[in-house]
């Protein structure tokens, strides 16, 4: 059996985060509304979900990605069924 696996996220963008934080208005992060979606061929335990999540995460401290993801959320878990 596979699993789809929906998480709901921000995706921001070092550069607009920049120029939004120039503008002094309180804002740290600035980015659009996302949702990731994958596959996974075991059954997803919390513990492998809470990982993935925080993988996604450390997106954030890699200065060389030009995006980031935060607001990382669950969204759903779909069962698909082999054929």
């Amino acid at each position: 059996m596979k699993y789809k696996i929906y998480l709901d996220a921000i995706l921001c963008d070092r550069n607009c985060c920049k120029l939004i934080k120039a503008f002094d208005l309180g804002i740290e992060e600035y980015g659009v509304p996302v949702t990731i979606s994958f596959n996974l061929n075991q059954e997803p335990t919390k513990e492998i979900i809470e990982k993935i999540i925080e993988k996604h995460k450390e997106s954030k401290d890699n200065k060389e990605l030009k995006k980031y993801f935060t607001n990382i959320k669950l969204n759903r878990i779909e069962t698909i069924l082999d054929k």
